[in-house]
């Protein structure tokens, strides 16, 4: 999956997953973990609002 897909589906997933209950909190997380194919804590961080996917990464940009 895309980082622009995975950014996408995040979007979609974040206000389902913030109103849905314990257990299905659960079933939501599965899916986004076998999907976007990342570790559960760091899905839980993503979807919770706490964290961003990055679009760039941080520094100077290489030079050859």
């Amino acid at each position: 999956m895309s980082n622009e897909l995975k950014q996408e589906y995040l979007k979609r997933m974040r206000p389902r997953y913030q109103k849905e209950t314990k257990n299905n909190k659960t079933l939501i997380l599965n899916e986004f973990c076998f999907l976007a194919q990342i570790s559960r804590g760091h899905a839980k961080r993503l979807l919770g609002g706490t964290v961003s996917l990055r679009t760039k990464k941080p520094g100077p940009q290489p030079q050859y």
